[in-house]
């Protein structure tokens, strides 16, 4: 029976070759090398990891943030030799310097200038990148190209997949999202190469798409976002939303005369600036407010005041605004007064103060 037991555990075993624990054992005896880093970001002689061999990063943002030329930056990098654009750099080894880039949304003619502007940029015709153009099949035939690529492209180090929702039938799918990351993962590990993956962000907000992108964040070593702008939407601002190791320093990029992506110099113009307080407003503007709040002087009760104020700020600010913060600004305008206060014996009444107000 013992030996009945024994050959059927073999037999199991045979089958489900994943069961050899070995193949995972993790020992204090052991010794690893440092990931190699296939991109890095180099400023004022410090190193900052974007992607390693054997790992999974994800750029995010929303349609014509620039994306694709952000990634365009990172293929060149990963060909070129020495510095890129004055801060990338590629540490892979010589057998590790080719790329392999997958779209699944553009049409060939759109991935041929993608594949261009590489060629511009290193100023030679015939760079180490393999390039396919896979809007033409399904999700489940994409994934199956994806990997027998990168199994037959010799000398892989960078695979860029732009981009990843199309690899999957919904991108709220749990179990297609844990699916695809699987294989990814796997597919780093396998045969040790950094797989940069580009996905789209929410409409409403910036997070990824879906359990699909929630996955992949969670999964990335670098997540890497792009956004358009505020100030100047010819600038796009590049930050990381998370990292395993120490966040890439921001930068922001435009788009040259020629079409090219370079690096804004003058980023400290460009950088986000930190949207003001809504209880940081001019005397001028709170009592462009309360003037709408109170019309035609009338007096108004406390809570009366607090609903009206919430209109005359989305009328005046084009904001919504919270009681608390509308609590300050009326504490704030008595204080000024831009609102006058009358006491009453059960109640208190509020009217407008003097219209003579500096800007």
């Amino acid at each position: 029976m013992g030996k009945e037991l024994k050959n059927s555990n073999e037999k199991v075993d045979k089958e489900k070759p994943y069961l050899n624990l070995e193949l995972y054992r993790v020992k204090p005896t052991d010794h690893y090398e440092t990931p190699t880093k296939m991109l890095t970001q180099t400023i004022n002689g410090k190193s900052y990891t974007i992607g390693t061999l054997g790992n999974i990063s994800m750029v995010i943002g929303k349609a014509k943030a620039r994306k694709s030329f952000l990634i365009n930056m990172m293929m060149t990098t990963a060909l070129a030799e020495g510095v890129s654009y004055g801060m990338f750099q590629c540490d892979a080894p010589d057998d590790k310097r080719k790329v392999l880039y997958l779209d699944t949304e553009q049409s060939k003619d759109m991935v041929w200038r993608a594949v261009n502007r590489v060629c511009k940029q290193l100023e030679i015709s015939n760079p180490n990148m393999e390039t396919l153009a896979l809007r033409s099949i399904n999700p489940r035939q994409r994934l199956e190209v994806v990997e027998a690529a990168i199994e037959k492209t010799d000398g892989v180090g960078l695979v860029i997949i732009d981009g990843i929702s199309d690899l999957v039938t919904s991108i709220n799918d749990e179990e297609q999202a844990t699916n695809l990351s699987s294989v990814l993962m796997r597919l780093t590990e396998e045969y040790d190469i950094h797989i940069m993956t580009v996905l789209h962000t929410n409409k409403g907000d910036n997070h990824a798409r879906g359990h699909l992108g929630t996955y992949f964040q969670n999964k990335a070593e670098t997540t890497i976002e792009i956004t358009v702008n505020e100030h100047d939407k010819d600038i796009s601002n590049v930050e990381a939303k998370y990292s395993r190791d120490e966040e890439i320093i921001p930068f922001a990029i435009r788009i040259n005369d020629i079409g090219l992506p370079i690096i804004e110099e003058n980023f400290s113009t460009a950088a986000k600036k930190d949207k003001p307080k809504k209880g940081d407003i001019s005397q001028e503007a709170l009592w462009k407010v309360l003037n709408q709040a109170i019309i035609g002087g009338k007096g108004l009760q406390y809570g009366e005041l607090i609903k009206n104020f919430k209109g005359g700020y989305l009328k005046v600010m084009n904001d919504t605004i919270g009681d608390s913060i509308i609590k300050h600004l009326i504490a704030k305008a008595v204080l000024e007064g831009v609102l006058l206060k009358d006491d009453e014996p059960t109640y208190t009444i509020y009217t407008l103060g003097t219209e003579n107000i500096e800007g």
